[in-house]
């Protein structure tokens, strides 16, 4: 079985860059047109360090919860597919 790429990755901000003048590591996920949620590195919690997801929602789809979490290493692979193992 290969990999194949099941969801699109964007920068939230673009090439926005923070005060430290590095990119924002925010980035949000898309499954064709719809957007499948939101991924960030959390630099202002006490979670600071760990990534954190805030997931998307689909019309007509039940929520399911939680639909947010941290984790360390919750980006499966650049522009891949997402696996939360934190």
């Amino acid at each position: 079985m290969t990999w194949q790429k099941k969801y699109r990755w964007v920068r939230t901000w673009g090439d926005e860059t923070g005060i430290d003048g590095k990119p924002h590591e925010d980035y949000q996920g898309f499954d064709g047109e719809q957007n499948v949620g939101r991924i960030f590195l959390d630099l202002q919690t006490l979670k600071e360090g760990q990534w954190r997801w805030a997931g998307g929602f689909i019309r007509g789809v039940p929520v399911a919860m939680p639909n947010s979490a941290h984790g360390r290493g919750i980006l499966g692979q650049a522009e891949g597919e997402m696996t939360n193992v934190g």
